[in-house]
């Protein structure tokens, strides 16, 4: 009985490892851009612009290239402004990638 019931255990923790890993990715990745929209948001108005993020682009492409990180384009930047209002807001971001 408790062998068996430790492998079944065993076996469900194993199944669900990947979604929790990934989860754990996803909280990392958006806590990433959370801290990045902190850091360029220069006006503090709660959105970046363009030039916002291409002045952070300026002062942190080396260190996001030397971590292997996709550094962000203007294409990305408008696929991701939901509204187009050239004004990308975090939550845009998070519906543009996928992730909640």
């Amino acid at each position: 009985g408790k062998l068996k019931m430790s492998k079944l255990n065993l076996l469900f923790v194993f199944a669900f490892l990947p979604a929790v890993i990934y989860c754990a990715n996803v909280a990392e990745i958006v806590m990433a851009e959370q801290i990045a929209f902190k850091l360029c948001d220069e006006d503090s108005s709660g959105s970046l612009s363009w030039e916002e993020v291409s002045t952070c682009l300026d002062s942190y492409s080396s260190m996001l290239e030397l971590e292997h990180i996709p550094l962000p384009t203007w294409e990305h930047f408008h696929a991701a402004d939901d509204n187009d209002d050239e004004e990308l807001t975090l939550e845009e971001w998070k519906l543009w990638a996928h992730v909640q």
